[in-house]
């Protein structure tokens, strides 16, 4: 009976070690796990906040395109409506024909408004120097030739002024 309560004894005391060791394992086990868990957290929050930095970058970028579009339809709005109201200006000097009678100004592609300095007259179309000429072609976006008659002839046909005027 004393050798059974020896190997009971035994036993036991194999079951405490290895009760032990097995805590322990398991204790390291646990660490090792938080650990990577907590490594993999840390992977995936950084990972997670460099996805959205990058797209609030490109919701940014996109923003800023779009201000740009819409800054580019609000000037080719602005030029569509300065086109449409000198073809009706072209229209309305398309008939004058005598020093006297009135010439309606053109409108400026850069500005919108009415180009300033325009002559009232045929006649005072043809009293323009040279760069007077100049000036209100470019103003009316018009290529500016060399000469003076060559700018006064170009300048009567983009305010309208029909043809057997020029």
């Amino acid at each position: 009976m004393d050798a059974v309560l020896a190997s009971l004894a035994q036993l036991n005391q194999r079951m405490t070690n290895l009760e032990g060791n097995l805590n322990q394992r398991m204790t390291t086990l646990e660490g090792n796990l938080n650990q990577r868990m907590t490594t993999l957290e840390s992977n995936l929050n950084q990972r997670m906040t460099t996805l959205e930095s990058n797209l609030n970058q490109k919701v940014d970028d996109l923003a800023g395109k779009v201000d740009g579009l819409s800054g580019k339809v609000d000037t080719l709005d602005q030029k569509i409506i300065v086109i449409n109201r000198n073809f009706m200006v072209r229209m309305e000097n398309s008939n004058v024909s005598q020093n006297e009678m009135s010439v309606m100004p053109l409108y400026s592609m850069r500005t919108g408004a009415e180009i300033p300095g325009c002559p009232a007259t045929l006649a005072e179309f043809n009293a323009l120097t040279a760069s007077e000429a100049g000036h209100l072609l470019r103003e009316a976006d018009e290529i500016v030739p060399r000469g003076r008659e060559q700018r006064i002839r170009k300048l009567k046909l983009a305010f309208g002024i029909s043809w057997y005027s020029v």
